[in-house]
């Protein structure tokens, strides 16, 4: 068994996607999608600002 599945399995057996890191593909999207709420909210403060 290559290492890649074998750090996998856990969440596969959990009915999880595995990016073959051992961090569930769930908590990675979760992750980047707080990153663009973030990014969202700088950019409309940053205009908010330049109206001032």
């Amino acid at each position: 068994m290559i290492a890649r599945t074998k750090r996998c399995e856990a969440y596969v057996r959990r009915g999880h996607s595995c990016d073959g890191s051992g961090i569930p593909l769930s908590s990675l999207d979760r992750i980047l999608q707080e990153q663009r709420r973030i990014k969202d909210a700088k950019y409309r403060a940053e205009l908010e600002l330049d109206e001032s």
